[in-house]
């Protein structure tokens, strides 16, 4: 789990495999569900932190549209009053 390099708001969050993955369909069974708790720690981690969050956009790229990772990556990004001005 890093910091988003390109965050759209504060706690943007991105959960990178180890395994070199070209997208999310090429994860493992166990690769998504060790993503998928990360994505419940870290969403845990973000409401204790900021009760302004009114919920979560989860979103996958594949590793070539990314050029800063070459990697595919899950995004959770929080949504908070002013998320759609921008987006």
């Amino acid at each position: 789990m890093i910091a988003s390099p390109e965050p759209v708001v504060e706690g943007h969050s991105l959960v990178v495999p180890k395994r070199h993955c070209g997208d999310y369909f090429e994860m493992s069974e166990k690769e998504i569900l060790a993503v998928n708790e990360l994505l419940r720690v870290r969403r845990k981690e973000l409401l204790e932190r900021d009760g302004g969050i009114k919920g979560f956009e989860i979103m996958t790229n594949p590793g070539n549209a990314v050029d800063y990772l070459g990697h595919s990556g899950v995004h959770l990004i929080p949504i908070i009053d002013n998320y759609f001005e921008g987006n």
